[in-house]
């Protein structure tokens, strides 16, 4: 199977272990995986505008309202 270019993930979780199964089967389909765990990891990683940003809502980094504002203003503008 030929696989197109890759596309950036971000998965926003303090327990990544907890999505490992979703994350492989991401990667198996061409996607480069990242996993920010604390705010400052999460706030750096989302300047790099990744194509799919997965938020765990149980054990998030912490979610900051400056973080929130991040990802609200990124919506729409990570279409490729």
């Amino acid at each position: 199977m030929r696989r197109s270019r890759s596309w950036e993930v971000l998965l926003l979780s303090a327990a990544p272990e907890l999505h490992a199964a979703h994350m492989n089967s991401l990667r198996c389909r061409g996607a480069t995986v990242h996993v920010a765990g604390r705010p400052a990891q999460a706030s750096k990683m989302l300047r790099r505008a990744p194509s799919l940003v997965l938020v765990d809502l149980v054990y998030g980094p912490g979610l900051n309202p400056e973080l929130v504002r991040m990802l609200n203003r990124a919506r729409g503008r990570l279409t490729r």
